[in-house]
């Protein structure tokens, strides 16, 4: 019997979660929206009852999975109960998952009691999708870079259309990447470009929520290691891409396969794509294959990890740091300087 899933999204999001639930063999239940009068129009165009409150659904069991494809403002202020609630649902064995960062700030992981209790923190319990180490091309990860050795420098790429997410959940997207593959970096110098900018200097806002646009950054290492990446909800399809540069050559990677060229040009390994399209896969197809694995207990408390001692070194998501990281970041496109890492650490409160 498919499990159900009760969606809170945004009307354009529709069709995206649909076929989410389709990929991932769940039967929607219920389904409302974080805009103001639209939950009836989401409701009606998934063919499903209305879900009126998000809050609601949390507190109690309405499906076996919520799945939170537009957080609206859900986490965004410290003064509500909203990691509670994520941390009742889960007790009574309801799984949360979200597309967007939760909470949506550095600052709230303290503020919002996102880490507390340690032991079973709120901030893991709801699972952010789609993790990179879920997906096809990233598992065949761990496996070559052990033979590959270490990573000197790193490009990542992480883009979609406005329905796949904000631009936050795409900068979520390379930075989780980033920490798996290398680690926490020293400082990052980032620029920011906003939906319709032209010819003036655009300033994002201060949390990751409804953040839109196109964000560039620098990550330098305290080890002398540099990572770029760029990150947008305005490419109008889904890519998430990885190159890597070592000693052994460069290994590019996709959430459809991986390719290895040795330094002199030779082809060393490829893993055969999952499908033939100029593009790869789409994001549905990627965020429903997460979604499989964060709700198969069998697979959802496994560790994808990278060669011990060559790279960021293994373990789940970092879902604390890669708010830090995207905290500076913002920080940075404000600043127009190099921010520091332990800068935003320091302010989030986070030892």
């Amino acid at each position: 019997m498919a499990q159900r899933v009760a969606v809170w999204a945004q009307p354009n999001q529709a069709e995206l979660v649909k076929q989410i639930a389709s990929g991932a063999g769940l039967e929607i239940a219920c389904a409302g929206s974080p805009v103001k009068g639209q939950s009836g129009a989401v409701a009606a165009a998934l063919e499903v009852e209305q879900l009126a409150d998000l809050r609601s659904a949390l507190a109690e069991r309405v499906s076996d999975v919520v799945l939170i494809a537009s957080a609206g403002d859900f986490g965004a202020d410290p003064d509500r109960p909203d990691a509670e609630l994520v941390t009742q649902a889960s007790a009574r064995g309801t799984r949360v998952l979200s597309l967007e960062p939760l909470p949506p700030s550095a600052i709230l992981l303290q503020r919002g009691a996102w880490l507390e209790p340690e032991h079973a923190r709120p901030l893991d319990l709801a699972s952010w999708c789609p993790a990179a180490r879920h997906s096809f091309g990233f598992r065949q990860l761990p496996d070559a870079i052990e033979s590959f050795g270490r990573v000197r420098s790193m490009s990542v790429e992480s883009l979609g259309a406005a329905t796949d997410g904000t631009l936050g959940a795409r900068l979520v997207c390379a930075i989780e990447i980033v920490l798996w593959m290398i680690g926490v970096p020293e400082g990052i110098d980032a620029s920011f470009v906003g939906p319709g900018t032209s010819g003036v200097h655009a300033v994002p806002g201060e949390t990751l929520r409804d953040l839109r646009g196109t964000l560039t950054a620098n990550l330098r290492f305290a080890d002398g290691r540099s990572t770029t990446l760029i990150a947008s909800d305005h490419a109008g399809v889904w890519r998430r891409a990885a190159t890597m540069v070592g000693e052994s050559g460069s290994i590019r990677i996709t959430d459809d396969g991986l390719e290895w060229h040795r330094a002199d040009g030779t082809l060393q390994d490829r893993s055969r794509p999952k499908v033939d399209r100029p593009w790869g896969l789409q994001s549905h197809e990627v965020i429903a294959e997460a979604v499989s694995r964060a709700i198969d207990p069998a697979i959802a408390g496994t560790v994808v990890g990278v060669a011990a001692g060559s790279n960021g070194g293994t373990g789940p998501f970092d879902a604390v740091n890669a708010l830090i990281v995207a905290q500076a970041a913002l920080l940075s496109a404000r600043t127009g300087q190099t921010e520091s890492i332990e800068t935003i650490r320091h302010m989030a409160g986070v030892v």
